[in-house]
């Protein structure tokens, strides 16, 4: 099993037992909600089950205010032997923002800062750098042979790529080539972190003003997980939903689909806004958008061949969870 450096659990023996838990965004209440939902004990401050553990896929910070609470909560399962968890790509943006390469530059730039306005505001500057020694050594991808975690992307090509370049699963490993975009490990790890997207064009932006507003991002998340047809629509490709004209470059370049008799993958990250359900068979993500108030969702894997809706389990985002908007 690949594991990092500072998680010595091993998976493999809860083979059958792993709780995988999606993106929760400093959304504490609502992570309390759903660890009592699936049995969880608070045991003299350690959150534990009497005899499965928790798979945390990424994505601990930003937007939610109690990302002190949530990151505590963690480490504090890890650190006992109670949970595993991922790196998710706004973890490895914040340490490159705090991070300086060999020129003295951050190795992520300052413009994009605005991400983390929650994290810096609510974490004491000697807490910040604490949590970002911390993640620079949790592990960026699992495989157990028959089934697979990582924070957004799973392709065979470039796992293989982060085997490679990071030996020791973090990007403790490799940290200056981790945020060179150009670079094979950079490319490798961004796609794994963040997944296959496609740059949309102005006059496709300008559209989105008006049917979709919220969203702002200059790029789209391609849906990895599919067969996407020859010359697809926005709607079809990517996650922007109602969105009927043609993309205009090949996809197929852009991405491998996952196949249908491949090992089942989880994975978090793509903030679906849909009412939690099964993706496919050997195909789950666990990020239903809890600080859009959606839902936090966790899958309990039992080791089946085939994903079930009846191993679905999620609730309500909880309004005592403060989210604070992006400045930008």
């Amino acid at each position: 099993m690949e594991k990092s450096t500072n998680q010595s659990l091993d998976l493999s023996t809860y083979i059958d037992r792993i709780d995988i838990i999606g993106d929760i965004h400093g959304c504490y209440h609502t992570l309390v909600d759903l660890l009592l939902t699936m049995g969880y004990e608070n045991k003299n401050g350690l959150w534990q089950h009497h005899e499965r553990i928790a798979l945390f896929i990424g994505d601990y910070i930003d937007r939610g205010i109690y990302i002190p609470q949530v990151l505590e909560l963690i480490k504090n399962m890890v650190d006992n032997g109670k949970a595993i968890a991922l790196l998710g790509n706004h973890e490895m943006n914040l340490i490159g923002i705090f991070t300086p390469g060999r020129n003295g530059q951050p190795l992520r730039s300052h413009k994009k800062l605005h991400q983390h306005h929650v994290t810096i505001r609510v974490l004491e500057e000697a807490r910040l750098h604490y949590w970002i020694e911390w993640f620079k050594h949790l592990p960026l991808f699992i495989d157990l042979g028959s089934v697979r975690f990582v924070h957004a992307a799973w392709d065979d090509q470039h796992i293989n790529l982060v085997k490679q370049y990071f030996p020791n699963n973090s990007l403790a490993d490799n940290l200056e080539k981790a945020f060179k975009k150009d670079s094979i490990p950079g490319k490798a790890l961004n796609y794994i972190l963040k997944g296959p997207e496609i740059t949309i064009p102005q006059s496709v932006l300008r559209t989105l003003k008006h049917t979709q507003p919220w969203y702002h991002l200059k790029e789209a998340r391609i849906r990895w997980w599919d067969a996407i047809p020859q010359n697809p629509t926005y709607s079809q490709a990517t996650l922007l939903v109602d969105l009927d004209r043609p993309v205009e470059v090949d996809i197929s370049k852009l991405y491998t689909p996952y196949p249908a008799d491949a090992p089942i993958v989880f994975f978090g990250h793509y903030s679906l806004d849909s009412h939690p359900h099964i993706i496919r068979h050997n195909v789950q993500c666990v990020d239903f958008g809890v600080y859009r108030h959606n839902y936090l969702a966790a899958y309990r894997y039992n080791g089946e061949e085939k994903l079930t809706s009846q191993n679905l389990v999620f609730v309500p985002y909880n309004k005592q969870d403060v989210i604070l908007p992006s400045p930008h």
